[in-house]
């Protein structure tokens, strides 16, 4: 039986979730900040219709908002986590754990190939009609006999108004159609290098680099320009990966929006970030062995008032335990802070993650399952109640900490921040 490959997008992913809890954004354009409110990072339909691109540094769009009424929010990662996950709660209603693949926090891969092709428009409708009832994010679907072929036929699927978010790429001559449409620079794994030297060589449609000499292009590319190339033939070349990736290093790092002098606030933005990336380091089960903080001023400052230093940290045995982290970074901002500096950013990386099951105890050091217990404790009823209802006391006051007042409420996981409805 073919392969029947399904990419589910979310449309805009971002700026929808905004629109999920304020309904008056619908219609308006939304746009979506960085971390540290610095450039923009989504976008609704509406405001890349005025030309604001992807990236955009905000000081320089400003008055365009201002003027048209961009609705703009600070990023709200805990939110659009929330909702992703909700996203992908209901898509596992329809296929098997084997045939669902979370791609990326608004994109997941589906294998349909059980599905007969007589039935699958209106069974991917349904899918599609089902995500936007319980979830209110809309989301585009792109088929085909592979998942570089999916992703060109989401991309139409979303660009395409008469599509209505849905695009089967399963006939040849549609698929032949499709690639010629597309620029190579589009395919799923192309990026700028490779593109240079396709065009260089004549190749500047999809199509074009699917004809190509597979010779040359093992050559000239990698291993994965040669099974996208594949790909684009029909032919799948690319694993269908269920298992969600253990992440080799864990960094959490955010810009202070005014340049920073005090030691004091520092080290609490510190605790706050290592106790984040902690938090994501027992999530997937994991201990690190290492610990890199890094601290800067902002780059953009002459040389005699520019300063950045990282120091690392080797923990005396893996641990997956905040209080033992948080005391290693701290250790480390002591031997990189210096006085008279306007500080603009501090970060803590950790490394050398292992999984939980291949720890060995060492008999030398003391055991740390006391601290993980407690970890893990505040894990469980932040997760109940909210994040940073329960904290670290080193942490400080996160509200102080947080770099914009533009951030939406954490509608989903907060129970002070739930939608009130007036009777």
């Amino acid at each position: 039986m073919p392969s029947q490959i399904a990419l589910v997008d979310c449309n805009n992913f971002y700026a929808s979730c905004e629109r999920v809890f304020n309904p008056k954004l619908r219609g308006v354009p939304v746009i979506v900040l960085s971390n540290n409110d610095g450039c923009v990072i989504a976008r609704s339909n509406e405001a890349k219709a005025l030309g604001i691109p992807m990236g955009a540094a905000m000081f320089e769009w400003k008055p365009l908002c201002e003027h048209y009424g961009v609705k703009v929010f600070a990023s709200n990662y805990e939110l659009y986590g929330d909702m992703s996950q909700r996203v992908m709660n209901t898509l596992a209603r329809f296929v098997p754990d084997e045939c669902l693949e979370e791609y990326s926090i608004d994109e997941a891969f589906m294998d349909l190939s059980h599905i007969p092709a007589e039935t699958l428009l209106e069974k991917t409708r349904i899918i599609r009609a089902r995500i936007l009832r319980w979830t209110g994010i809309p989301v585009s679907i792109g088929i085909a006999p592979t998942k570089t072929l999916a992703k060109i036929a989401n991309r139409f699927a979303k660009r395409t108004p008469g599509l209505n978010g849905i695009l089967p790429l399963l006939d040849e001559k549609m698929i032949s159609a499709a690639l010629r449409k597309t620029d190579v620079s589009d395919v799923w794994g192309v990026g700028r290098q490779l593109t240079k030297a396709y065009n260089a060589k004549g190749i500047r449609s999809a199509l074009d680099l699917s004809q190509a000499d597979e010779r040359w292009i093992k050559q000239r590319g990698t291993i994965t320009a040669w099974r996208t190339q594949r790909e684009l033939r029909g032919i799948p070349a690319m694993t269908f990966d269920t298992q969600p990736q253990t992440r080799k290093t864990i960094l959490c790092s955010r810009s202070f929006k005014e340049a920073v002098r005090e030691k004091t606030v520092i080290q609490e933005a510190l605790a706050l970030y290592v106790s984040k990336a902690a938090e994501r380091l027992r999530a997937q089960q994991s201990y690190c062995g290492v610990l890199s903080v890094y601290l800067s001023t902002s780059r953009f400052q002459d040389e005699e008032h520019n300063y950045a230093n990282a120091c690392q940290i080797t923990l005396h045995g893996e641990t997956s335990a905040t209080p033992k982290l948080i005391r290693a970074a701290q250790e480390a901002l002591e031997q990189i802070f210096v006085e008279g500096y306007a500080y603009k950013r501090v970060g803590v990386t950790l490394l050398e993650i292992i999984p939980r099951d291949r720890f060995q105890e060492d008999l030398f050091i003391r055991p740390t399952t006391d601290d993980d217990t407690l970890s893990s404790l505040m894990d469980g009823i932040n997760k109940r109640f909210g994040r940073n209802t329960v904290r670290i006391a080193s942490a400080g006051h996160s509200q102080m900490l947080s770099p914009s007042e533009q951030r939406s409420k954490r509608f989903t996981t907060a129970w002070n921040d739930l939608v009130g409805v007036k009777l």
